[in-house]
């Protein structure tokens, strides 16, 4: 996936600047800085969602490694520490390390919280609600770019979002057709990631001059089901998906 983004952003770009300028730009720091942060503001790279990927690796490993050696009750306040400090420092390290440090707050909330049943703690989630809805109208939060503009309370704020789709999840699990369908998407959501991520930038709704914002949706949709169909019908993609 990030081959052909980067090709695809090298050729994009090869029709307005010589090779030369795209070196100098640092296009192909892409492989080291999945994020695209280094590149200069001149040459617009799309930012590419593999960065998820690797961020998740480093904070499943940091978690890890603080699961060890420190237990409940002190584990949350750890996880909290060390995102907080991911927040505040935010300096850009290469392949998404930084993200990953970040990331094990919500990975260890979501270890705690494995098993437990999370709405009937009124009062916690109450609160985080409240965070969450500060956040939506006068907070910002873009992982990728390392964008907290409230700080930490972003953190919360994203537990309180997180929680909401919780709660929608809950009352659509009688809905048979949405639920099943909707589980079968997660389960391939590594193949929705690679098909939306080369979508993304490629032009094709324009194309097809498909700007109604519901039918995009659908198309999308229908278009990253096709992929998922067809993934476990090639050998090819199977092996790399690790389907059965």
């Amino acid at each position: 996936m990030i081959l052909l983004l980067l090709i695809y952003s090298i050729f994009t770009h090869g029709i307005q600047h010589n090779f030369s300028q795209l070196l100098q730009s640092g296009i192909l720091l892409m492989w080291i800085f999945p994020d695209g942060l280094f590149l200069q503001d001149s040459y617009q790279v799309p930012v590419i969602p593999v960065w998820f990927l690797l961020s998740l690796f480093w904070c499943k490993s940091l978690f890890r490694i603080i699961y060890k050696y420190i237990k409940e009750p002190y584990l949350f306040i750890v996880i909290l520490i060390t995102s907080s400090i991911g927040v505040f420092v935010n300096i850009k390290l290469p392949f998404a390390f930084m993200q990953g440090v970040i990331a094990s707050f919500f990975y260890g909330v979501g270890f705690l919280m494995k098993g437990k049943r999370i709405e009937e703690n009124k009062v916690v989630i109450l609160s985080v609600m409240i965070i969450w809805s500060v956040c939506l109208v006068w907070g910002g939060l873009d992982m990728a770019y390392g964008y907290y503009k409230l700080y930490i309370l972003e953190l919360f704020g994203a537990l309180g979002g997180t929680f909401f789709i919780y709660l929608i999840s809950i009352g659509i699990k009688h809905v048979k057709r949405i639920s099943t369908f909707l589980q079968w998407f997660g389960i391939n959501s590594l193949i929705v990631l690679c098909v939306h991520s080369l979508e993304k930038y490629i032009p094709i709704w324009s194309v097809l001059r498909i700007n109604n914002y519901f039918l995009l949706l659908v198309c999308k949709i229908s278009l990253c089901s096709i992929a998922i169909l067809l993934s476990y019908r090639l050998k090819i993609t199977k092996y790399i998906f690790k389907l059965k």
